[in-house]
């Protein structure tokens, strides 16, 4: 079967149509998930890891890193993120774009870093983001041969 000038116009109209769709869409999940804390003020990193960090012998660093890893993967400032959120309603992709989000990757993400440190973990319990965050920052700290 042969495909028509015609053919390749119309596909080539259909996807640049949609370019535009595809980019509201994902504006309006970025906007579903920055709702779910949109009432929290912003904190700033010093203050984040002083009241919630400061004595798990993490360094600031590692909690840092890994803050913002999450901040990434999930479209929401750092600075609105807590440690009880959690990973499956405030931290949750918007309905609909599961697989599309970034977080659909993270667990297969977190068993190759802890893998890599020689550990292991039921990633089931990793829930919140304060789960992540001591899970892979122990991980962090294991020393490597």
């Amino acid at each position: 079967m042969e495909i028509g000038t015609l053919q390749v116009i119309v596909l080539v109209v259909v996807v640049i149509a949609a370019i535009p769709l595809l980019r509201l869409i994902r504006r309006h999940e970025r906007a579903v998930k920055r709702e779910r804390v949109a009432g929290r003020s912003d904190m700033e990193f010093a203050e984040f890891y002083r009241s919630f960090y400061a004595e798990s012998g993490l360094p600031p660093a590692v909690v840092r890193r890994l803050l913002e890893e999450v901040a990434e993967v999930t479209d929401i400032l750092a600075a609105k993120l807590r440690p009880p959120d959690r990973f499956d309603r405030e931290l949750a992709p918007a309905h609909g774009d599961e697989f599309g989000d970034g977080l659909a990757i993270l667990p297969a993400h977190v068993r190759r870093r802890l893998e890599r440190a020689g550990l292991s973990a039921d990633l089931g319990t990793i829930r919140t983001l304060d789960d992540f965050i001591r899970c892979l920052g122990r991980s962090e700290m294991v020393p490597r041969h």
